[in-house]
């Protein structure tokens, strides 16, 4: 892997008001270096922080963290929380979400404003 990858930080935001992939990030755009999936480099998520208001929709289905080698390949999810705020837990090793391609997930159309997702990491 080529070492500018790598210790580079990076920092993504949106806000959103509609159900699905709400912020994804698979990094800067690639160069020769990555050709055919060879050397493709790696992520590895920090931290994240979701907000929004008080007064939108509550969903019985979690927030994810989705990750993995690219949006093409085989992908792992985590579960985040159902709502914002007082439901949000602590998503358990976090030190080992890492791939090409890191997104978080909501499972519900939010009103009144929206929920504000982001992400950090190297």
């Amino acid at each position: 892997m080529p070492e500018r990858y790598r210790n580079t930080p990076w920092f993504a935001s949106t806000n959103t008001t509609a159900a699905g992939v709400a912020l994804e990030y698979s990094g800067p755009p690639l160069t020769t270096d990555a050709r055919f999936g060879a050397n493709l480099p790696v992520f590895r998520l920090r931290g994240f922080a979701i907000s929004g208001s008080s007064a939108v929709a509550i969903s019985t289905n979690p927030i994810k963290v989705i990750y993995g080698d690219s949006s093409a390949g085989g992908l792992t999810s985590a579960e985040i929380c159902n709502e914002p705020g007082a439901g949000s837990i602590v998503l358990d090793g976090i030190l080992g979400i890492e791939g090409g391609y890191i997104a978080l997930e909501t499972t519900v159309a939010h009103a009144d404003g929206g929920l504000t997702f982001l992400m950090w990491g190297d």
